[in-house]
């Protein structure tokens, strides 16, 4: 399992660069003032062309620039219902003393996901980045992406940052149907007092307040309520009829979304084991679920 946190400061390793079409264009033109300037010995053309090939390698040198020294940090990201997207959080920190312009984050072999214009002189922004989930259990990210064309959108730099931390995907919950008391039981009956009531004929004795009876006082009874905690409702994963492992772990986290907010306990069979817990611990269980039998 990757760390659930990071940070990585780019340096020169790691850091590509090669032109945008308008930097192919430009660079094709370079070729062409080059070729002419031989064929009519003009040295405007020649000049112009070193200028051209001067501004090309300004640009190569001035969009790394904008990228070294840059730090990035993150975080896992929290975890979702499979088919709902997943955010990364991202904060990009500048440690310079000199503005970063033109960034652009997102995902290797994708469009960008952010554009910042300027990341002001030596200060932070959190960014969030959203990848598509499929199935559940433990989905890896694919390599961060950030890049810029600065200044003058000739060359792009840019660096891949792998080994980010694997996002957590939970069953999608599907309607069983079912009522919600189905699998419930009685949390049992306790023996917590809880008032005074008048006696009534044909109660046991041993319901009377003999205290307040020899104390002169009236001849009253205690009244005894359950304090046993809540109803408890079991799921059972190897019980369900429903053959598809995924379709199952769907239905049972259906249940789990019912009932997170009803006043009982949650238990799940699993696997020859009995869990309890709050929803985020079922749900994790059954993220994984069937996955060695699959």
């Amino acid at each position: 399992m990757t760390p659930r946190e990071g940070s990585h400061t780019l340096g020169w390793q790691g850091l590509r660069c090669l032109p945008t079409p308008a930097g192919w264009t430009s660079l094709a033109l370079v070729g062409v003032l080059v070729l002419l300037a031989r064929w009519t010995g003009l040295d405007a053309l020649r000049l112009l062309a070193v200028w051209l090939a001067a501004i090309l390698l300004g640009s190569v040198w001035l969009a790394c620039r904008t990228l070294l020294g840059l730090r990035l940090e993150w975080a896992a990201a929290h975890p979702v219902f499979a088919g709902q997207p997943a955010e990364l959080p991202v904060v990009l920190a500048n440690p310079a003393m000199r503005a970063r312009t033109g960034l652009a984050l997102g995902w290797d072999g994708q469009p960008a996901v952010v554009q910042l214009a300027v990341l002001a002189a030596a200060s932070r922004r959190t960014c969030g980045l959203d990848h598509s989930t499929g199935t559940r259990g433990w989905q890896p990210l694919p390599p961060l992406r950030i890049s810029s064309c600065q200044p003058f959108g000739l060359v792009r730099a840019w660096a891949c940052l792998s080994g980010l931390p694997a996002v957590r995907v939970w069953p999608c919950p599907l309607e069983s149907g079912l009522p919600l008391a189905a699998g419930r039981h009685p949390g049992g009956q306790g023996d917590e007092w809880q008032e005074l009531l008048p006696w009534r004929p044909g109660q046991p004795a041993s319901r009377v307040a003999w205290k307040i009876r020899a104390h002169g006082g009236p001849l009253v009874q205690s009244r005894f309520g359950d304090s046993a905690g809540p109803a408890v409702e079991w799921l059972d994963w190897d019980a369900s009829p429903e053959p598809d492992l995924d379709r199952r772990a769907g239905l049972l986290a259906g249940r789990v979304v019912q009932l997170a907010q009803q006043p009982v306990s949650l238990r799940l069979r699993l696997a020859g084991r009995e869990l309890a817990g709050g929803p985020a611990r079922l749900l994790d269980a059954l993220a994984d679920a069937g996955r060695e039998a699959a």
